[in-house]
């Protein structure tokens, strides 16, 4: 979710099997883009997926069919004061990372490393109910990609920061 001229900042707040919930603190009154990225690879039975939206006033929603690539980490990564995803973070004793807006793991972009080696991705378990920045190794990123590529395990939130 990314406000668009309010002080509110998104975050996940909560992920289970069936549900994601996003907060938004002190937001005010003003227009919000929301961003949603839904798979269920191999399977074709679920054919429709439900968006709530719980305010204090009258809300008119509207679909957007092309939302911009960064929209995801401006509740997921680092931010800047302003509020717009880091172009590069440091991830503790890692190194530095680069956006890569073109190669996404489960709709949300990834940051690369300056030799390309490695890649941060983030990383969802609905069954533990957990959210975590990973590392991999650059030859095992697939847009759908799995658990057992992991490096390392997960970064603390804490040690990724804009550079």
């Amino acid at each position: 979710m990314v406000p668009r001229g309010a002080p509110g900042k998104p975050r996940l707040s909560k992920i289970t099997q069936n549900s994601a919930r996003i907060d938004v603190l002190d937001a005010t009154p003003g227009s919000y883009d929301v961003t949603a990225y839904v798979n269920f690879p191999g399977v074709d039975y679920v054919k429709q997926v439900f968006f709530t939206a719980y305010a204090e006033a009258k809300l008119a929603l509207a679909t957007v069919s092309n939302p911009s690539p960064k929209a995801a980490l401006q509740v997921l990564g680092p931010v800047q004061s302003n509020g717009d995803p880091c172009d590069l973070i440091t991830a503790g004793e890692k190194g530095t990372f680069r956006f890569r807006p073109d190669k996404t793991v489960f709709g949300v972009p990834t940051y690369w490393s300056s030799d390309n080696a490695e890649f941060l991705y983030f990383h969802t378990n609905v069954y533990l109910e957990t959210t975590e920045w990973r590392l991999a190794e650059a030859g095992t990123w697939s847009a759908e990609a799995p658990d057992e590529f992991a490096l390392v395990p997960a970064l603390k939130e804490e040690d990724l920061k804009c550079a």
